[in-house]
């Protein structure tokens, strides 16, 4: 199962400078890993990854920093501007243990309140 989405803030302004936001990220998915991306490169990818890439290629900007943080059955991944400053978060959800993330995506919210929407 993947699931999109995005992370706001409710008053539109920018969720802050990218440092600030990979260590918010950092605080709540322990151990994520980031990866600046500087173009699509080739892809050679199949099943459920090839489903994860068409939607994380939708729209994307190069070049951006992806997130990825592996929980118990489920993965997520987080994709934002290499701007300085972020405005917008997307998110990708997947793995059968999906609603596992529920608590980890809940304390981010508590910690910044930035609006988490999953489609």
């Amino acid at each position: 199962m993947v699931m999109g989405g995005a992370i706001t803030r409710s008053d539109g302004q920018p969720l802050g400078q990218i440092d600030n936001v990979k260590l918010k990220l950092a605080e709540v998915f322990d151990g994520i890993r980031f990866v600046l991306v500087h173009d699509q490169g080739p892809i050679k990818a199949s099943g459920l990854l090839v489903t994860l890439l068409s939607f994380l290629a939708q729209r994307t900007e190069y070049p951006h920093w992806e997130g990825a943080f592996e929980g118990r059955e489920f993965a997520v991944t987080f994709e934002f501007t290499a701007k300085p400053v972020v405005s917008r978060i997307r998110l990708a959800l997947y793995g059968r243990g999906t609603p596992n993330a529920t608590p980890y995506l809940a304390e981010l919210q508590k910690r910044t309140g930035w609006r988490i929407k999953l489609n």
